[in-house]
């Protein structure tokens, strides 16, 4: 099976989505809001939003699974 744009593009929003979350439970002097970068002004670390990116991000994998396009 070749490895399509679509898979790619897909791998790598999971990786970030993974990453947020990652961001979201764990606590430690790098995750302080003073240090974060200033675009996390805006984009607060919550985490019903990090599970709800993460469904969305797996139902979109699971989409592709069924057309055959990732795995």
């Amino acid at each position: 099976m070749p490895i399509t744009f679509e898979a790619i593009l897909y791998y790598l929003i999971i990786i970030d989505s993974l990453t947020y979350t990652l961001l979201t439970f764990t606590k430690g002097k790098l995750h302080d809001k003073v240090t974060h970068w200033p675009i996390m002004k805006s984009l607060p670390l919550k985490p019903l939003f990090a599970f709800l990116y993460l469904g969305l991000v797996f139902w979109i994998g699971l989409a592709l699974y069924r057309l055959g396009i990732i795995f």
